[in-house]
């Protein structure tokens, strides 16, 4: 583990509670199911706090012996599994969205109900998607479309033939693809909108891409073996930093708590922790330990190490899944986190001193800070929540002139985030 240096002042202002996790729980029961080595990829949180797996395992069954299933799951906010569904041999369901009424996932296009039971199936192969409520982007190893919630392709573009996909959701109308080559550790990050249109390209430093996730702004965080890198819209590299911890594993941006978190993972000592990263600066702020606790309340399966694939937050509460492993075997986890980060920036603590004029404007505003601001993210929206205009200082004093002419006459809103604060005006444009 890398050394880090942290100041006592800081643990005192941590105040964390003693009891971390409030649940942890096995999602596959092997000896009900006959099976071994069940191995979680992915989940969601749908309505009423409900979550909704999916995952593989291998059945224990000589005549099956090394044969792959997959299985989906319900489990609620408690974390007691409702449900545990196997689907066929080879039957990969890899990416997985909820909507408000119904379960999409991947391998092949696949709608559930709430129970578990399918109501529809497409012949289309799926690696990752997501779904808007309206429309579905997903994409498989050599092509990136959008289908109606029933399907139905609506338009598809093709690409190289890649190993390594995810398909995220970025500022409204638009979406990003990363694509990859394990073999050759070549990664690529497209910004893509609902037309189908690739507004841009970006190749990635040469690594294998563990994770990226979005934000509301169209940002773009990209885990990249041990280094976190920040993209914004324009496709530019805003920061790039280096993991605190040895070996990370899974990254998300949460907007309920406007943090950048990550789980890490260190090999030699078999140490599990949630970390938390500024967004604006990407330095490191907290590192809460997951280990112990995680191995207290799985004790009947005598794990003696926890690698964490997938991290979703609902409000303040943080619910994290992956695989608890020893020696031979590994089963699939989901656990609850609550209020984990309290006292750490769990939320922005005031808003920023800001005033935006003239308003209403013939184009050009005026940005008046107040007092000096180091670091301050600058996006504008339109009406329809469509990002129009974003800017990054590196230090804010005074009066900030944006040129705004080309924009049509309405109502826009200005959002400006600052370590800490965080503030949204509006003004019109005549």
């Amino acid at each position: 583990m890398k050394n880090l240096i942290i100041s006592p002042l800081l643990f005192l202002a941590l105040e964390m509670p003693a009891q971390q996790v409030t649940w942890s729980t096995i999602l596959v029961n092997h000896q009900n199911q006959n099976c071994y080595k069940s191995n979680l990829i992915s989940f969601e949180i749908g309505k009423e706090g409900d979550l909704f797996f999916t995952g593989s395992y291998k059945r224990k069954a000589p005549d099956l012996a090394d044969t792959i299933f997959s299985f989906n799951g319900k489990i609620n906010s408690l974390g007691l599994v409702n449900w545990v569904k196997p689907y066929q041999p080879n039957e990969f369901h890899s990416g997985w969205d909820v909507s408000d009424n119904a379960m999409f996932s991947g391998g092949r296009f696949t709608k559930y109900d709430y129970s578990g039971a399918i109501t529809l199936t497409a012949p289309i192969g799926i690696t990752d998607l997501f779904n808007d409520g309206n429309y579905i982007y997903a994409a498989s190893n050599s092509s990136v479309f959008k289908t109606d919630l029933s399907g139905n392709i609506i338009w598809s573009q093709p690409f190289n033939n890649s190993s390594n996909i995810e398909v995220r959701p970025g500022d409204p109308g638009f979406f990003y693809l990363k694509t990859g080559d394990g073999s050759v550790q070549i990664s690529e990050i497209k910004r893509i909108d609902s037309n189908g249109s690739i507004i841009w390209n970006k190749q990635l430093p040469l690594g294998v891409v563990t994770d990226i996730t979005t934000d509301e702004f169209g940002n773009c965080y990209v885990l990249k073996e041990s280094v976190i890198i920040k993209i914004n819209n324009k496709g530019q590299t805003v920061w790039t930093k280096t993991a605190a911890y040895k070996d990370p594993t899974a990254i998300f941006f949460s907007n309920s708590l406007n943090q950048l978190l990550l789980t890490e993972y260190n090999s030699q000592s078999y140490l599990s922790v949630l970390t938390k990263y500024e967004t604006l600066s990407g330095n490191f702020v907290a590192a809460i330990p997951l280990h112990q606790e995680l191995q207290k309340m799985n004790s009947q399966i005598g794990a003696n190490s926890y690698v964490i694939n997938c991290i979703r937050t609902i409000g303040q509460t943080i619910y994290i899944a992956g695989n608890a492993t020893n020696e031979t075997e590994y089963e699939s986890f989901m656990a609850r986190l609550d209020q984990v980060l309290t006292g750490v920036d769990t939320q922005k603590t005031k808003e920023v001193e800001m005033d935006v004029y003239p308003n209403p404007t013939a184009g050009n505003v005026c940005v008046n800070f107040g007092k000096e601001t180091t670091y301050a993210d600058i996006s504008i929206f339109d009406a329809t929540n469509r990002i129009i205009y974003s800017e990054t200082l590196q230090s804010a004093k005074d009066n900030h002139y944006i040129t705004l002419s080309d924009c049509e006459p309405g109502l826009y809103f200005m959002v400006i985030e600052t370590g800490r604060s965080y503030s949204k005006k509006k003004f019109v444009v005549q």
